[in-house]
């Protein structure tokens, strides 16, 4: 853990490979994916109430956490002490709107075809309603990744190996946009917060890809990426305003 934005760094109670969550307004509670939660940064870990399997944090509103209980997706609105499961498959990926938190967007990228052996687009589900009712429809492609539009409650990025797609109506059509020159097979995306057209795209890599157009022309950065780092949901609003950052200095990171 890190508490000068990544200067120094203590070690933190957590002896295993687990990938860390950070709740959206207190940085000192986490979570891990194997079922446990610290209410002091990291310190010391207590294991949740139930058997859920925890897929993410909700990145707005503060204890709610996505999971997946006996292979359907299940919420919980108080920190994992209780959970309601959803009639959603558990899938790839679980995806909160920072706009509007009430859309949430799951789904499975790919499922196998049992008749031709081989694996077809999968489902991707929809609520507007912050879970309570969902409409599925199937992906028209294989996506390695999701990723939501910050800037458009119905908008939709998406990744299949070196090519970005965009879907404007909540994953119903694709367009394909740009191409970026790697081999490797997986990619991961991320859109600016405060610029609609500011894209970065990760191969998986060391490389960094940017896009100053939404997708539409991909070209290499001088950035190394060496490790994956995950800096408070707060840290994130305010990186733009310095000033404000002194009274949030907490970073959790896996190196």
């Amino acid at each position: 853990r890190s508490e000068d934005f990544g200067q120094t760094w203590v070690r933190t109670g957590l002896m295993q490979d687990a990938r860390i969550m950070v709740d959206a307004v207190d940085p000192l509670a986490l979570y891990t994916d194997t079922g446990l939660k610290s209410r002091d940064g990291g310190l010391t870990w207590e294991a949740m109430a139930s058997q859920v399997a925890l897929i993410t944090a909700d990145p707005v509103r503060s204890g709610r956490l996505y999971g997946n209980h006996n292979g359907y997706l299940a919420i919980s609105a108080d920190a994992g002490q209780t959970w309601k499961t959803t009639e959603v498959e558990a899938g790839d990926f679980v995806a909160v709107h920072p706009l509007d938190p009430q859309v949430i967007y799951s789904g499975r990228l790919k499922v196998p075809d049992q008749v031709q052996s081989r694996q077809v687009p999968g489902d991707l589900w929809r609520s507007a309603d912050g879970g309570h009712t969902w409409d599925r429809h199937r992906l028209g492609e294989i996506f390695q990744t999701i990723t939501i539009d910050p800037h458009n409650p119905e908008g939709l990025y998406g990744a299949r190996r070196d090519t970005v797609f965009y879907s404007p109506d909540q994953g119903v059509t694709w367009e394909q946009r740009g191409v970026l020159d790697s081999q490797n097979p997986s990619m991961r995306l991320a859109v600016h917060p405060h610029d609609p057209n500011l894209i970065f795209a990760w191969p998986g890599t060391y490389e960094l890809w940017r896009s100053r157009d939404a997708g539409h022309l991909l070209e290499t950065t001088e950035a190394q990426v060496r490790s994956h780092v995950e800096p408070h949901p707060v840290l994130r609003e305010l990186r733009d305003r310095p000033h404000e950052l002194l009274q949030h200095r907490r970073v959790v990171g896996l190196s």
